[in-house]
């Protein structure tokens, strides 16, 4: 976290440049450099919650997060508007609501101290081997997420080049809509991971082929009712982000970008189970070369192709970054498929399991 800071503090200006801030650079920093000062509070609550949640206690690695969430909301308008800190009011409503769920998960974990894990000092044990077990899921997964940033400032930049820096505004809003989405999805992921974890390492390739194939059929399912949703109330989604007199000019293009990328989410399924097949499994470098396949080579080389090469502009680099994943996502299926025969050849375990 301490190393992030100092470089994303030292290097913002350059960093927001790349990811088109163009004229908006001034109140972008104004964001970010508070959001990058206190990175280590949002690294904290996500590794506490992992905590939780590998105990099986789904409800108390959520709540605090949800409350957070809620509070962000609730101080928003508050130090924007009340308060007129703007850009900036946005920035510490959002570390001050992080900062409340690291409060309330440190008093569960050091104070009423009623986990299964003691994370007393006088039981801190270090291994290498577990350091380096870790760190061969870590890794990669961090460059996953690096990866998806990556392919955030090269989508940002196309639309940059095309439309200027209301088509990345406009870009920004559907994808902020498109993410929230995604929150079932990963919701699936996450319990796939776990599974797939039990399953491997108790040689059961059954339980994990039963668990990866029902998380892509359910996670289809879900994005269908999603999609249909997000383009049938797609102006009224685009109304979220075009209520002040300046945005408001942009509400049908934002309207349009939520309709079109509202279809991402059929991307998402093949390849996220895929990644989290692999991940459970401890092989992280699998994952990872999933997600290079999703966002810097297919994704990034269609939507350069559509926008581009063919001239489809804006639309372009939309339908050319959701086509550019759901053909990484072959790639990752096709991939976990593989790898879940060859375990089972490995354990000896006939088709009906064990």
């Amino acid at each position: 976290s301490l190393i992030s800071t100092v470089i994303l503090v030292g290097f913002m200006n350059p960093i927001l440049i790349l990811m088109g801030a163009g004229e908006t650079l001034e109140i972008a920093g104004q964001y970010s450099i508070i959001i990058f000062s206190f990175i280590i509070v949002f690294v904290y609550i996500a590794a506490t919650s992992a905590i939780f949640r590998a105990e099986g206690d789904m409800k108390r690695g959520t709540i605090p997060i949800v409350i957070a969430a809620v509070l962000n909301i609730v101080l928003d308008p508050i130090f924007i508007y009340v308060f007129n800190w703007g850009v900036a009011g946005a920035a510490w409503a959002t570390v001050l609501a992080a900062a409340l769920s690291a409060i309330v998960m440190t008093y569960w974990m050091f104070v009423k101290k009623d986990m299964f894990l003691d994370l007393s000092f006088k039981n801190f044990n270090y291994q290498s081997s577990i350091v380096l077990d870790t760190l061969y899921v870590a890794v990669p997964s961090s460059l996953e997420s690096i990866m998806f940033s990556a392919f955030g400032v090269v989508v940002n930049n196309m639309l940059a080049i095309i439309g200027g820096a209301s088509a990345v505004a406009v870009y920004t809003a559907a994808f902020r809509m498109s993410q929230v989405s995604q929150i079932p999805l990963s919701g699936i992921s996450t319990a796939l991971l776990t599974v797939a974890g039990v399953s491997y390492g108790a040689s059961n390739p059954k339980n994990l082929n039963i668990a990866y194939s029902y998380s892509i059929k359910f996670g289809l399912a879900i994005s269908t009712v999603i999609v249909v949703f997000m383009v049938i109330f797609s102006h009224q989604l685009a109304s979220v982000f075009a209520y002040t007199a300046a945005s408001a000019s942009l509400l049908p293009n934002i309207a349009t970008a939520i309709s079109v990328l509202a279809l991402y989410l059929f991307a998402i399924p093949l390849g996220l189970m895929s990644s989290m097949v692999f991940q459970g499994a401890g092989k992280g470098v699998y994952s990872l070369l999933i997600a290079f396949a999703r966002f810097l080579l297919f994704g990034s080389m269609f939507s350069y192709l559509f926008g581009f090469v063919f001239g489809w502009g804006i639309t372009g680099v939309y339908a050319g970054a959701i086509f550019g994943c759901f053909v990484g996502g072959v790639c990752g299926f096709i991939m976990a498929k593989s790898f879940i025969h060859k375990f089972k050849k490995a354990t000896n375990i006939n088709p009906q399991g064990s």
